[in-house]
């Protein structure tokens, strides 16, 4: 029998957590057939969300950027103060948490770039709710 052959190449993704879908989302935005493959049962998948309730750090200047990415009701709009978190504190920040044993290159990438990330995901339908 002869192989098929095929112009789109099928990528398989370890984990179902944010980082696993990402790396989904973007393969199949490159136009992948993605399979993702998670091991842990259905109350325990998503990676590192399942232990930290879903909470994410994200740089912020304020409600709309909030609001750009989570689904807040109308009260929450009106009720919270959720003033900012700049890209540079959080990279100080994740500098300090890791005693400065972090890569900041990759630190940059990941402080700087995650509320853009986060909207990217939004894009893609991953729900961000307000805890």
């Amino acid at each position: 029998m002869a192989a098929q052959t095929s112009s789109t190449q099928h990528i398989i993704v370890i984990g179902g957590g944010n980082a696993g879908f990402c790396a989904a989302l973007a393969a199949s935005d490159a136009g992948a057939t993605v399979t993702v493959l998670e091991r842990a049962p259905k109350k325990l998948a998503g990676g590192n969300s399942a232990f930290t309730a879903g909470l994410m750090r994200c740089a912020y200047d304020g409600m709309e950027d909030i609001d750009a990415i989570v689904e807040l009701s109308d009260e929450q709009k009106r009720t919270t103060e959720f003033g900012s978190y700049s890209s540079q504190t959080f990279y100080e920040d994740l500098g300090r948490i890791t005693e400065f044993k972090c890569d900041p290159d990759l630190a940059h990438t990941l402080t700087f770039k995650s509320h853009e990330t986060l909207t990217w995901m939004k894009e893609h339908n991953i729900r961000f709710d307000a805890a």
